[in-house]
């Protein structure tokens, strides 16, 4: 059902994503990249050792927390329009 709804290539977050977006949110949008793998690596793990891996990371848990993804044609399957498009005649699904 969820393949069906969010297609096969989704995937929950992790702990370890959610901690990841949780920091990342609560960083400044100025501060650099690197300062911010230093303060992760202080007090978190995995470490990190690359700072553009660092950032895709928490780009790719920032993304995927605040902009989960439900493609059009997904919400078309299930919200057909209804043939009368009034309540009493609902679509199928």
């Amino acid at each position: 059902m969820r393949q069906c709804i969010l297609g096969a290539g989704w995937r929950d977050l992790q702990d370890q994503q959610l901690q990841l977006a949780q920091f990342a949110l609560q960083r400044e949008d100025e501060e650099p990249w690197a300062k911010r793998m230093a303060a992760w690596n202080k007090d978190f793990e995995p470490y990190y050792k690359h700072v553009s891996n660092f950032k895709r990371d928490s780009l790719n848990a920032l993304n995927k927390l605040l902009n989960p993804v439900l493609p059009e044609t997904t919400l078309k399957n299930l919200f057909p329009a209804n043939k009368g498009n009034d309540a009493e005649t609902p679509g199928k699904l």
